[in-house]
């Protein structure tokens, strides 16, 4: 399943800092706070999302992740990659 990207806002802040906000239909993380305090996760999982930033920035492929989370769905990773390349050039 692709996410459906809506629009994106920018939200001025203090000094001037553009703050984006992007809308999806469907989001690969969830956050809620009684699960692991509100830390962001995979979609019905309590696999932290940072981790996977983790074994990627370490030098790991997407698959090895996934060999050591099993219960992180492969398009939820594929499309939270997405989503945090598309932040990081905004």
């Amino acid at each position: 399943m692709r996410s459906s990207f809506g629009k994106k806002y920018c939200i001025r802040g203090e000094a001037g800092y553009c703050f984006v906000m992007v809308t999806i239909d469907h989001s690969p993380v969830h956050s809620d706070s009684r699960v692991l305090g509100g830390t962001l996760v995979f979609r019905n999982t309590r696999v932290m999302a940072q981790t996977l930033l983790d074994y990627i920035g370490a030098g790991d492929s997407l698959d090895t992740f996934l060999e050591h989370f099993p219960t992180v769905d492969r398009q939820d990773a594929i499309e939270f990659l997405h989503l945090t390349r598309e932040e990081s050039y905004s």
